[in-house]
């Protein structure tokens, strides 16, 4: 249960920007009938798909009404930590990020994407 709401309600989606055109992208999204996309990526741009890019991203999103919202609390390129627990990852940007997933910032976000949901 959370704020009244029984957790098997709660419908989060995720997708991937990919190599997809921007209307491609937002008829998907129109399509599940979301209306608020979470962008978690840490740094939200793309050199090689600037119409996903921060600066263009959300006005994009508000032309077929949805919302946006950055999380970068939630994303990626993080550190490994010397004393990891995480050491089945070999690859350090996975340890880095699973390492992260046991810090309180994180049980944060995840805390913030069910409020939202």
């Amino acid at each position: 249960m959370l704020n009244g709401v029984d957790a098997e309600e709660l419908v989060v989606c995720t997708v991937g920007h990919s190599t997809r055109p921007l209307e491609t992208f937002l008829t998907l999204l129109k399509s599940n009938d979301i209306r608020l996309v979470l962008d978690v990526r840490t740094v939200p741009r793309s050199r090689h798909n600037p119409q996903f890019n921060l600066d263009s991203l959300p006005d994009s999103l508000a032309t077929v009404d949805i919302h946006y919202m950055h999380m970068s609390h939630l994303g990626g390129l993080r550190k490994t930590h010397a004393d990891s627990p995480n050491i089945g990852w070999h690859n350090l940007s996975f340890r880095g990020y699973a390492d992260y997933m046991q810090t309180p910032e994180f049980e944060h976000g995840v805390k913030q994407v069910a409020e939202l949901a």
